[in-house]
């Protein structure tokens, strides 16, 4: 999927309330990401990498409790993107074998098709 990425630039920086960058990004297609998460899961074995060129880490569960939570196991965690531009997260709170739960921050992504010509 191609998509494009508005960016503004710190008001100090820029004083004009409409001023947008946008840049031309490819971001991988949920169903990439979700089968490459699930591959990583079912091997079970930490990660760091990248998919398409994107920064990828993944963790296994393990049995250690985290700080200030009610889990009583760390739940295998799974992170693609970059904060706060783009990323989808997968995270195994309810088990190993069960469903993750699922964070997509995308509000900064605007599709090509949705762009207005200059």
């Amino acid at each position: 999927m191609i998509a494009q990425l508005r960016v503004g630039e710190p008001p100090e920086i820029v004083e004009d309330d409409d001023f947008e960058l946008t840049i031309p990004i490819s971001v991988p297609d949920l169903t990439d990401i979700r089968a490459f998460a699930f591959g990583l899961h079912t091997r079970g074995e930490a990660y760091t990498g990248t998919l398409d060129g994107w920064p990828v880490s993944y963790s296994s569960s393990c049995t250690d409790a985290p700080i200030d939570s009610a889990l009583t196991f760390t739940p295998a965690f799974f992170f693609v993107g970059v904060w706060p531009l783009w990323y989808v997260s997968f995270t195994w709170e309810y088990g190993d074998d069960r469903e993750p739960s699922v964070l997509i921050g995308d509000e900064f992504v605007v599709r090509s098709e949705e762009l207005t010509p200059a």
